[in-house]
């Protein structure tokens, strides 16, 4: 079979004819895969239950199944053709998304340096007003610079769609994080999407910070259905293409790192979060929290409602229902009457309930819009 790597043939084609036989059965949507495009382009081929993969001559895609039942993509945890761990470095861009950091942006640039050979190391100046961009060339970094201040979130997206690395990795410039714990970050991706470096309780901030930031953590928590110990940490490495494929979601702003977490566990990506310790930034901090916080709230919502709509809208619907039930049974035993006001709050809690549906089904038929061009065009 061509593409494939020795032996793994035998392997490649039990896998194929495995997901065939799930398709026959229904388990999986007949566009995600199909035996002639494995052959035609080499995309990888995973058992549902077993993590078995065809091994492919091409870079490495982000091509997942689809569940007949959830619309949702569930990421098989193999990763074929990914570099061994201490090889990483090599094929990983590093990513510095900077706005009026010259203090600081030529130190990092030279720690990253000494500590280990990286594909190449992005520096986004966002219209920086100081010696910003000139530090950090002067440090040895490739500069690409924005003619005015346009946000973190469109630093970074600059620095995904210009990176040529299969890896990416996104540091802030304001000195909080270690260049040392880059590696551990990139260490993880040969068998996770994302990783995070999540804050440990240790490092320094603000105790308003600090509670604004866990409340963000409970909330999201809840929404993707698994603890997440930081949520809004700008320190993390992804795979290139899988960053790709939600740059349409990302903000401008600061929120950045609160969609991409949210994207990737929603889609079925594997995330990890790697434990570190940030120092106090130099400088000021460019997040407001009162107008920030409440943008991050809106963000988690959005991303949300993309990807798992029921989760907010059953809720809704519950509690209004049982408002509105609750009043009934109240007027009734006080009144001998069931009043309007009860009467409409069930009707809306219905109404919130079937817009819920019908925002889930708006979501599973995007994923399975995506799913099935991807299968048929390949990537970009």
């Amino acid at each position: 079979m061509p593409g494939v790597v020795d032996s793994r043939g035998t392997s490649a084609q039990l896998a194929a004819a495995e997901i065939h036989s799930d398709i026959a059965r229904g388990f999986i949507r007949a566009e995600v895969v199909t035996y002639d495009a494995l052959i035609a382009r080499g995309t990888m081929a995973a058992c549902r239950d077993h993590g078995e993969c065809a091994w492919k001559a091409k870079s490495t895609s982000c091509r997942t199944e689809t569940s007949s039942t959830s619309g949702l993509r569930r990421r098989p945890s193999c990763m074929p053709n990914q570099p061994a761990g201490h090889e990483i470095p090599s094929t990983t861009s590093v990513v510095i998304p900077a706005f009026n950091e010259a203090a600081t942006i030529g130190p990092l640039v030279t720690a990253l340096l000494r500590t280990a050979t990286w594909h190449e190391i992005l520096v986004i100046d966002d219209g920086s007003e100081d010696k910003t961009g000139d530090r950090a060339a002067d440090a040895g970094a490739r500069v690409i610079r924005h003619p005015y201040n346009k946000g973190n979130g469109a630093a970074v997206k600059t620095g995904i769609r210009r990176a040529t690395g299969q890896m990416i990795l996104v540091i802030d410039a304001d000195g909080q994080h270690q260049p040392a714990d880059a590696l551990r970050l990139v260490s993880h991706l040969d068998r996770f999407d994302l990783v995070v470096g999540a804050r440990t309780r240790q490092s320094h901030s603000g105790l308003v910070r600090r509670i604004g930031n866990q409340a963000l953590n409970l909330v999201a928590g809840y929404l993707a259905e698994r603890p997440i110990p930081d949520l809004t940490s700008g320190f993390r490495a992804a795979r290139r293409d899988c960053l790709r494929e939600f740059i349409h979601l990302l903000p401008n702003g600061f929120s950045t790192p609160t969609t991409t977490t949210l994207a990737f566990l929603k889609a079925g990506y594997s995330v990890w979060f790697e434990p570190v310790e940030a120092t106090r930034r130099h400088g000021t901090s460019k997040i407001k929290l009162g107008s920030d916080g409440v943008r991050f709230v809106l963000i988690l919502l959005k991303v949300m409602t993309i990807f798992s709509p029921l989760r907010i809208f059953l809720p809704l619907s519950a509690m209004t229902f049982a408002a509105g039930a609750a009043y009934a049974v109240w007027t009734i035993a006080t009144q001998s009457h069931v009043t309007n006001s009860s009467v409409l709050l069930i009707l809306v809690s219905v109404l919130i309930f079937l817009v819920g549906l019908v925002s889930e089904q708006v979501s599973t038929l995007r994923f399975e819009g995506r799913q099935s061009y991807e299968t048929h065009h390949g990537r970009d």
